[in-house]
């Protein structure tokens, strides 16, 4: 080895400790700039990945994602078809399959003042399936509007629905309440849907109880207190009530007109009072 040689090993092995200490913050400074350059690099390149994975979404796959299916499951009778449907839920013509919220869905259909609940789901690519439950007719209910008497129905909730709702079934007649302008969606006024929600579940645990029910007409009192008259349909026989209606009642009334009849007494009787708990006969002209 050279005398050169030895001399430069020996001052590179003996050169100050400041010098090597900013030899070392240099390469590493070095290094540290070209990983940033690195990452910046691959930043870059993961956004424009982004960018044209959105603008192929968007002005490819976007336009031919239109919905192409809308199936429509129906709980009970609905007096209109699938094309009343699909125009209450906004889906006629064109629509993007993307564009389409179930929960807007569901907020549309039960404004319909014939839908009682509603379920949207959507299935991709290009399908949406509704569930409809519409308002079912417990009652007739016959309004003043324009001046002239129109039918219509009311359901266990209280809200006036079309007569149509009724379909060809007979159901019994609600009078004695009075509405300035009625229209399908309107309620009936808050004291009577309790009643109602009890001449549901008597429609639901006997039918055939139900069905023996002509009219029912609410007499006010107050105003949040009022009674019923029964007019049963198998007899001309006026029977007045408290507000409130079940089998048990309904079987004690008809068991006493049955004994009414068979005493030939109906036609002098001019009703027959359930509110004090024990039955009281009135008599024409009594």
């Amino acid at each position: 080895m050279s005398s050169f040689a030895v001399y430069e090993r020996y001052y590179a092995e003996n050169q100050p400790p400041l010098r090597k200490r900013r030899s070392r913050e240099t390469r590493s400074k070095q290094r540290g700039a070209v990983d940033l350059n690195r990452i910046f690099t691959v930043l870059i390149i993961f956004l424009l990945l982004v960018l044209i994975g959105e603008l192929v979404f968007h002005l490819v796959i976007t336009p031919r994602l239109v919905l192409k299916k809308v199936a429509v499951d129906i709980e009970g009778y609905y007096p209109y078809g699938k094309e009343e449907i699909l125009r209450i839920a906004g889906l006629e013509g064109t629509v993007s399959f993307l564009s389409i919220r179930e929960r807007v869905l569901e907020e549309k259909l039960i404004a319909n003042p014939m839908i009682k609940s509603a379920t949207a789901k959507k299935q991709f690519p290009h399908s949406v399936s509704l569930r409809i439950v519409p308002r079912a007719a417990l009652a007739s209910v016959l309004v003043n509007s324009g001046g002239s008497s129109v039918p219509l129905c009311v359901d266990s909730e209280g809200y006036i629905i079309t007569a149509a709702a009724g379909g060809n079934t007979s159901l019994p007649v609600i009078s004695g309440v009075r509405f300035m302008e009625a229209r399908p969606g309107m309620r009936f006024p808050e004291e009577l849907v309790r009643y109602l929600g009890q001449l549901s579940a008597l429609k639901a645990a006997s039918p055939e109880l139900f069905n023996l029910i002509s009219e029912i007409k609410f007499v006010k009192k107050s105003t949040t207190d009022y009674e019923v008259v029964l007019f049963p349909g198998h007899a001309r026989v006026r029977v007045r009530t408290g507000p409130e209606i079940n089998p048990e009642m309904l079987k004690g009334i008809l068991l006493v007109i049955d004994v009414v009849q068979r005493q030939g007494l109906t036609e002098s009787l001019a009703e027959l009072d359930f509110r004090a708990g024990e039955v009281v006969y009135r008599t024409r002209g009594g």
